[in-house]
């Protein structure tokens, strides 16, 4: 009796524990794949007339169409699965039956202390919001948390900010991005990329790694790349990727943008040419911010930057307007460019609503989480905020995540056709949105940011085929008959295919290393090749074709400057490897006559004997031994000696933002320029004056508006010492105004004679009064070429007498008669408005100027030496 009961004890104990478990399936429902020949029509009626489920009430649904993959759902209680499936096995029209079984999630949750409420990442409604509005960012960590790719690269994104950002902070510091190449502070270019000291980013302002540590520069590299998982603060949406930080663009000066934007192209350039060696390899640009209702196509330069970047592997981020308008209709900057490279966000909130910010079914790619999201701030502390300016962020930050995904092909095609990755990482960013009812009008994609999606489709097309194909081609060596190639693989054993371009049969070698010799090339022919991998059980897909061109063309190589000075010229140019010598021929631009230097052996040479301030052009010409080349087309050049206001390397100044307000006219002696907006800044060579040492005058400046008269900081300097540094002693006007301002000054008796230069500059803000501002001004500055001259020296009856000009007025031919023609002159016509339409040189006692293609009208000719202005004469053309 004991025995019996401790039996029904047993029993009845392992059926409680078997109805205690969780089941592993859904109940009531198994999943089969149907044969693709058999209609599921015919599945269906064999289910209802001859299967366990006849008379009863079932439904079939399909889940993928791609491989006939179905659903049938069936009543538990009245069959149990094991009966259903054993019936389905046996049906010649279902090749799989089998349970739906549940997955078990594995979202990855970091351990920081803020991740709770950051919405955006996961929305459980703790913030009053619909639960999964969010970029399920959780799942996506399960994948990824980015870092490098499956080439072991190290990730990086570009963020292109004002002020820039704090990357010091404990959640930014671990993965600010470091230019290892370079040796900070030591004012040399260490890794030859063009910029010196860019050891923590650039600033396109100060020329230099100052990064900032703006507020929003802040926010936007958190949501990006915060260090996730540090038990710090909250986290980004990639939680080891490397961020790049670029200061200083202003969106009002096209030019700053496209400074901005040089620095990760050269960078990413540079890695790809150096095959990783150097540079950085920059998937992705961040901008949030922009120009509201600008039309795009006055913006070609900077719409166009987009497509250099993505083809050489950089995909850009755009975030839109913070106010409520079709951008389709009334335009933005960037996010209305049609550019392929290029993806345009709005914001959504925890709803998955959009309400503050701009929309276009055309122009806007997709929303992602920026209105009350949880982010990092300058000070260390996290809150919340809104703007485009953080869904940009959000998706720049998943475009970066897409790349560290476990996949060797995608890789090998980022690195051989980085322009081909850039679209399929869009692609798969835009595919895998989650759809949104209210965003189905607003938006291209119809959806919100999904970066679990996102990462998917991007798997889904990765290459399961473990031998994958060689990347990172390169050309290592090259002569006439012999060239060595050069690839990176996770396989040494290769087929090499190559041709000369003509042929139509490719030649095959099996190789047993990541490079090939090849010896038996014909000089200067093209050829093409691609390579296999062979991973002893499989293939890989081909490659690419490359092409390349053997050496021993008899090519004129591009001849370019080393020196100019005022009376000689250094050029050099690449050697050509079948070239025996070289000859080079220059002139004065417009003379008739050529002189021709031949038989040069060298790279390089030194013309001596220039005139200085002179135009000249020089072209080239390669020597081989069986065939020669004609000369090149012409480079042009100008010697020195015209000055120091075109001789001296006076600080270079950002064109100001001229939007509300500019210079409008300058006077100066009998000088008077009515310039107008110039954009920011202008350099006038063609308006000028002569002042005498000893002498008293007074420059008169006017600002012009678009709108409100704001009051402006004047300042005007003239180099008067000519060592092009704008030193205090030499300002001539200061002040504050808000119209017409002057000033007298005095020249001094010491001021080197010749031509100089004066800057201007009116700024609408304080702290504006210096000639060489490093940041960006609200205004503009103007310069000009000034004549200084002593009084003393100037015989102006002589001068009469020295040059005279007839016939006047004139018809088609203006005759300059010389007295002497000791020295050169430089003859410039001007038309009415000041524009200058005629330049040229005269030394002859008799000297023919055409001026049959000038339309009837007013016209004043200048003549001048290298010391100063020595006639003007008003001149009228008839017709």
């Amino acid at each position: 009796m004991l025995r019996n009961l401790l039996f029904i004890l047993i029993i009845f104990g392992l059926q409680n524990l078997k109805a205690q478990e969780k089941p592993t399936y859904v109940e009531g429902e198994v999943l089969f794949q149907l044969n693709p020949v058999v209609s599921i029509q015919k599945l269906d009626q064999k289910l209802k007339n001859f299967s366990p489920l006849s008379g009863e009430s079932f439904a079939i649904r399909i889940i993928s169409k791609n491989v006939n993959i179905y659903s049938l759902q069936f009543n538990p209680e009245a069959h149990s699965h094991e009966e259903i499936l054993a019936f389905l096995r046996a049906q010649n029209e279902i090749t799989i039956a089998q349970n739906n079984h549940y997955v078990q999630s594995r979202a990855t949750t970091p351990n920081d202390p803020e991740f709770s409420n950051q919405w955006q990442f996961e929305n459980t409604g703790q913030t009053g919001g619909t639960a999964g509005a969010d970029m399920q960012a959780t799942d996506a960590w399960d994948i990824t948390t980015g870092g490098l790719t499956a080439h072991g690269d190290t990730i990086v994104v570009c963020v292109i900010e004002e002020q820039g950002g704090n990357l010091t902070l404990p959640e930014l510091a671990p993965n600010a991005w470091k230019n290892i190449h370079e040796i900070p502070n030591n004012g040399i270019d260490d890794d030859n990329n063009g910029f010196i000291d860019d050891y923590l980013g650039w600033n396109i302002q100060s020329l230099n790694d100052d990064i900032g540590t703006s507020n929003h520069g802040t926010q936007v590299s958190s949501m990006i790349g915060a260090k996730g998982n540090n038990a710090v603060g909250g986290t980004g949406i990639n939680w080891d990727v490397k961020i790049m930080m670029i200061r200083g663009v202003v969106p009002a000066s096209e030019s700053s943008v496209l400074a901005a934007y040089d620095y990760p192209l050269t960078m990413r350039k540079m890695y790809n040419q150096t095959n990783g060696q150097k540079g950085a390899f920059v998937v992705v640009t961040n901008a949030s911010w922009g120009v509201d209702g600008a039309d795009p196509s006055s913006y070609p330069l900077w719409c166009a930057f987009y497509d250099s970047l993505g083809i050489h592997g950089i995909l850009n981020v755009g975030a839109t307007a913070n106010n409520s308008v079709d951008v389709d209709v009334v335009g933005d900057m960037p996010t209305a460019c049609t550019s392929d490279y290029l993806v345009a966000v709005t914001a959504s909130d925890h709803n998955d609503v959009r309400n503050f910010s701009a929309y276009g079914a055309v122009s806007i790619d997709l929303a992602a989480p920026g209105q009350q999201v949880y982010m990092l701030n300058t000070n260390g502390t996290w809150g919340n905020s809104s703007g485009t300016s953080f869904a940009c962020p959000a998706t720049a930050g998943t475009v970066a995540l897409m790349y560290s995904i476990d996949c060797p092909s995608f890789m090998a095609l980022a690195k051989s056709n980085p322009g081909a990755a850039v679209l399929m990482v869009k692609q798969a960013l835009l595919d895998g949105v989650d759809p949104v009812a209210n965003l189905s009008s607003e938006v291209l994609t119809g959806g919100r940011l999904n970066a679990f999606n996102a990462l998917n489709e991007l798997i889904n097309q990765c290459d399961t085929n473990e031998c994958s194909y060689a990347y990172s081609v390169r050309i290592d060596s090259l002569t006439d008959t012999t060239a060595r190639i050069d690839w990176d693989g996770i396989s040494s054993s290769y087929w090499f295919y190559f041709k000369e371009n003509s042929a139509s049969v490719y030649d095959s070698i099996h190789i047993d290393t990541n490079f090939v010799f090849i010896d038996t090339l014909i000089f200067c022919s093209d050829y093409d090749f691609y390579m296999i991998t062979d991973c002893d059980t499989a293939f890989s897909n081909p490659t690419v074709t490359y092409s390349f061109t053997s050496d021993g063309c008899c090519t004129n190589p591009e001849i370019l400057i080393d020196t100019i000075e005022a009376q000689n010229a250094t050029f050099y140019w690449n050697s050509v490897y079948t070239a025996s010598s070289f000859n080079v021929q220059y002139r004065v631009l417009g003379s008739s006559t050529w002189t021709e230097l031949a038989g040069i052996t060298d790279t390089f040479i030194t013309i001596s004997g220039l005139d200085s301030c002179e135009y000249y052009e020089i072209q080239i010409k390669t020597n081989c031994p069986q065939i020669g080349q004609t000369y090149s087309s012409s480079l042009e050049f100008k010697t020195k000696g015209c000055g120091a206001c075109y001789d001296q390397n006076y600080c270079t100044v950002l064109a100001g933002n001229s939007n509300l307000e500019w210079i409008e006219t300058v006077q100066l002696s009998w000088m008077y320029c009515n310039s107008g907006d110039n954009g920011g800044y202008m350099f006038n060579d063609t308006a000028t004056t002569t002042l005498i040492t000893g002498d008293q005058y007074t420059l008169a400046v006017t600002p012009g508006y678009a709108g409100f008269n704001f009051t402006e900081t004047f300042g005007a300097w003239i180099d008067f010492d000519q060592n092009g540094v704008f030193d205090t002693g030499e300002r001539i006007l200061s002040g504050f105004e808000n119209g017409l301002i002057t000033d007298s000054f005095t020249v001094p008796l010491t001021a080197v004679h010749g031509q100089t230069r004066m800057r201007i500059t009116m700024v609408g803000q304080t702290g504006g009064g210096i000639p060489c501002p490093t940041n960006q001004i609200l205004g503009e500055i103007e310069e000009y070429c000034i004549w200084i001259s002593d009084v003393a020296s100037v015989d102006s009856e002589e001068l009469e007498n020295q040059i005279q000009i007839y016939p006047n007025p004139v018809k088609d031919q203006l005759i300059i008669s010389l007295k002497s023609n000791q020295e050169k002159y430089a003859v410039q016509l001007f038309d009415a408005t000041g524009k200058l339409v005629l330049e040229t040189r005269i030394e002859n006692q008799q000297n023919y100027i055409s001026m049959s293609q000038l339309t009837s009208g007013v016209y004043i000719l200048r003549v001048q030496n290298d010391q100063s202005i020595l006639k003007i004469e008003r001149i009228v053309k008839e017709e």
